[in-house]
């Protein structure tokens, strides 16, 4: 198919895929909502990381941050180029980044406050020291329920970023499905090989 007839037909596909709030939410919006997203993990996270240098290099929790910003700048530079590009393998790659990015998100950061066999060890350190008067405020100056409240609260302040990905990811996957590059490919093989797929009917 030639590259201006191919532009055409993805821009056609995308004029009739919305996104999964309301008909009037483009795909392309919708992917400039994540990229959104992404920045103010961005944002956040860099404000955050210098607050926990006081925290012992043992626990490593600076170098769990510093790794989820460079997922995050990663993740935000991949939408913008995929955005911004006529080409069919940047919505590929995307989708597949995203795949990961939800599966480490959980493995990493909520694992890492969780099961990690430092996060006990932090949260106990967390709460001895009173950092950022968690034990104070959060806590209730409780010290014996200040780990098990550390924990919690980390846990339901990071679930909804899971929920954002998930979004992220459909986005991603309607977006890479609307270039006509992608028709005869799967998110990791041949699709042929995978399921039967339908492009968007253009009216």
């Amino acid at each position: 198919m030639p590259v201006g007839s191919e532009a055409i037909l993805t821009e056609a596909r995308e004029a009739v895929t919305h996104g999964c709030c309301c008909k009037c939410c483009s795909v392309r919006a919708e992917m400039w909502l994540c990229f959104a997203i992404d920045i103010t993990s961005i944002l956040g996270l860099a404000l955050e990381i210098p607050n926990w240098r006081v925290v012992p290099a043992r626990f490593h929790a600076t170098d769990m941050y510093t790794f989820y910003l460079v997922l995050s700048v990663f993740s935000a530079s991949l939408i913008l180029y995929a955005q911004l590009s006529t080409n069919a393998w940047p919505r590929r790659a995307l989708v597949r980044f995203m795949i990961l990015k939800l599966a480490i998100f959980v493995v990493v950061v909520m694992g890492f406050f969780t099961v990690w066999p430092t996060a006990w060890p932090l949260a106990a350190w967390i709460c001895e020291n009173d950092f950022e008067s968690f034990r104070t405020i959060a806590a209730g100056g409780d010290a014996d329920s200040c780990p098990q409240t550390f924990t919690l609260l980390t846990t339901l302040n990071n679930a909804p970023y899971i929920f954002a990905y998930a979004y992220t990811l459909r986005a991603a996957h309607s977006f890479f499905r609307c270039h006509p590059g992608n028709d005869d490919l799967g998110v990791w093989c041949a699709l042929k090989r995978d399921f039967g797929y339908t492009p968007p009917a253009i009216v």
